[in-house]
């Protein structure tokens, strides 16, 4: 599937979606956020 097609589906899809489901996707789509801009870890931690 192409990305464009699997963002009309997603759209598509959380248009429909309840309360729960957003919060969860929200939540997922912070914390995918978060991990793409961590650059490194220090070995002290």
């Amino acid at each position: 599937m192409e990305i464009a097609e699997l963002r009309k589906e997603l759209h598509a899809y959380i248009n429909l979606a309840d309360e729960d489901f957003l919060n969860r996707v929200y939540a997922l789509s912070q914390e995918y956020s978060f991990t793409q801009s961590t650059i490194g870890y220090n070995t002290n931690g």
